[in-house]
C-alpha cells in the first residue's frame, strides 16, 4: 500500500460492511489481523497489524477514555471522520480510515508505535 504522501485511497479502501452506529464487532485478534492485511496488502499489512496491535492489542472494541482514541488504530473522532467516517470500533472501517491516513502521513501518525 506504500503510496506518495498525496496519493488518492484506492477502491480497495471504500466503505463495505459498516454498521453505521459505534458498536465493536466481535472478531477475534487473528480475524482483524486478516481484516488488516486484507486492507493494507501484503507488502504494508504485517507493518499495520504490528502497529495495530501496539495501539489496541487487535481489539476492534479498544477505547481510551482519556484520549478519545478508538478501535484497532486508535484513531481519534475527528481523524476518524476525515478518513471516511462510519463505525470507529468496526474493524473494516476503522482500518479502511487508517489506511487512507496512512496514505497521507506514512507511519508517523502513529510515531508511539512505528
Amino acid at each position: 500500500m506504500s503510496a506518495p504522501a498525496n496519493a488518492t485511497p484506492d477502491s480497495s479502501l471504500s466503505r463495505v460492511g459498516a454498521t453505521g452506529n459505534n458498536t465493536a464487532h466481535p472478531f477475534s485478534a487473528v480475524e482483524n489481523a486478516a481484516i488488516i492485511t486484507s486492507v493494507f496488502g501484503a507488502g504494508d499489512g504485517p507493518e499495520a497489524v504490528r502497529i495495530a496491535r501496539c495501539e489496541s492489542n487487535l481489539n476492534a472494541g479498544a477505547y481510551n477514555p482519556s484520549t478519545g482514541q478508538a478501535g484497532l488504530f486508535q484513531l481519534t473522532r475527528e481523524w476518524f471522520n476525515s478518513a471516511g467516517g462510519g463505525n470507529i470500533l468496526d474493524p473494516w472501517d476503522n482500518t479502511r480510515a487508517a489506511g487512507r491516513i496512512f496514505l497521507r502521513l506514512g507511519w508517523h501518525a502513529w510515531a508511539e508505535c512505528a
